[in-house]
């Protein structure tokens, strides 16, 4: 019972994010929302640097310090790799199986543009005719 429980906990976790990505992201294209947002990080920033929670490298102690700098070089030697398979992967672009439903649409397309067509001749023959009486 317990599996069964832990999968809908991650489902519902899965959920949650992707809702707060969308709400991020709807903050994010609003110019106000995004200020404020700004304004409520920074102050967050700020009470959690007073309560000593966050600590400034210049409150560091010199370990502390180094094992900083080694995470931050980490981060950034990943950072820099995730960056160039990105773009050393985006150069060969892969082969995608076309779509069935753009597939579709363009059945649709052409029918419907062989049946405007045929509308079309056929008035015109029966303008032809009207115009010959």
């Amino acid at each position: 019972m317990a599996p069964v429980n832990e999968l809908a906990h991650k489902k519902l976790l899965e959920k949650k994010r992707i809702t707060e990505r969308l709400r991020y992201q709807r903050i994010k294209n609003d110019p106000d929302l995004y200020a404020q947002q700004k304004v409520k990080e920074h102050s967050k920033y700020q009470q959690k640097k007073e309560k000593g929670i966050i600590k400034t490298v210049d409150k560091m102690t010199p370990q502390e310090k180094r094992q900083a700098r080694k995470l931050w070089r980490e981060k950034a030697k990943r950072r820099r790799r995730l960056l160039r398979e990105k773009l050393n992967g985006s150069s060969v672009p892969e082969k995608k199986k076309p779509d069935k439903r753009i597939q579709v649409a363009q059945l649709k397309s052409s029918r419907a543009g062989r049946t405007r067509n045929l509308i079309i001749k056929t008035q015109a023959v029966d303008i032809t005719k009207l115009k010959s009486r």
